[in-house]
């Protein structure tokens, strides 16, 4: 149970369940070892054990066999769990405190600006029922709300607190979070939804010549939030004349997060939950991959 009181006699509560399990798998081939990792939050219990267990240890023999990959400029598809974390990382780019401190990729947009396809429309939701980060109201009192940040590719919104609300005379948007008990409230995503597609990734895979699955970024958090240029160590698998064919390691993925964006030929349906962070795979055509 959740209780909220506060000087402006505020009086608030709400209950919650959260449920929580993870695990890493290690597994050896001809001398080397690779990992995989599978985790599961919900707000209710219906957690999967060895469907989790099996998940990660999938991920971990998928690996075995890899060769370097070579120099090339292909789609790439990336799976879910990359774009829940590209997704994580630019999400401060939406805040309008980071906006108004120049810390953002689009600190130099307004609002209408093409800055991703078409098909790219991106929500910070936090009513949906049963979701991770569905909450009626936010640290200080504020009910939550349906947001677009991109639609339709163009920049729609930003998220404030009540500070920054009052600061630039908008509306609050229901996102001051407080880190603890002794900091401030300070701003934060609730739901952050990348609204997905009808087709399959299997169908992607098939519509593919040659290309690369993606399946492993290395220091993405190292890449520029503010620039959006990123030179990443990579792990995916080759896909030729539809199918997926060998792993590929210790190679380097280069471009920015705005090709990301406006280079996406296609949202996938499948969907997956990284925390409060619903994401399907995407494709992206023309990233340069040096061997």
């Amino acid at each position: 149970i959740v209780q909220y009181y506060n000087s402006n006699e505020v009086e608030k509560e709400f209950s919650s369940n959260f449920i929580s399990a993870a695990v890493v798998t290690v597994a050896e081939d001809n001398g080397e070892s690779y990992m995989g990792y599978e985790s599961y939050i919900s707000r209710k219990f219906d957690i999967d054990p060895v469907k989790i267990g099996e998940s990660a240890s999938k991920k971990a023999v998928r690996m075995f066999g890899a060769k370097k990959g070579k120099s090339m400029k292909v789609p790439v598809i990336f799976e879910n769990e990359l774009v829940a974390e590209i997704l994580g990382l630019i999400s401060p780019s939406f805040y309008l405190e980071n906006i108004e401190k120049k810390k953002s990729l689009f600190f130099q947009n307004k609002k209408g600006d093409r800055i991703g396809s078409e098909i790219f429309t991106l929500i910070d939701d936090g009513t949906i029922e049963g979701y991770n980060g569905t909450i009626p109201f936010d640290d200080e009192g504020v009910p939550t709300t349906k947001k677009y940040l991109i639609k339709e590719g163009n920049l729609e919104e930003f998220i404030n607190n009540f500070y920054y609300s009052l600061k630039f005379k908008l509306n609050p948007t229901g996102n001051g979070f407080k880190p603890s008990f002794k900091s401030p409230p300070s701003i934060s995503i609730t739901n952050l939804i990348l609204t997905p597609g009808d087709k399959s990734v299997d169908e992607g895979i098939k519509s593919i010549e040659k290309g690369l699955y993606l399946v492993n970024l290395m220091g993405l958090h190292m890449a520029n939030t503010i620039s959006g240029d990123f030179s990443l160590g990579a792990e995916g698998i080759l896909i030729e004349n539809g199918k997926l064919t060998f792993p590929v390691k210790e190679f380097i993925i280069s471009g920015n997060i705005k090709d990301i964006l406006k280079g996406t030929k296609l949202v996938f349906n499948d969907v997956k939950p990284s925390g409060t962070i619903y994401s399907p795979s995407i494709l992206v055509e023309g990233l340069k991959i040096s061997g």
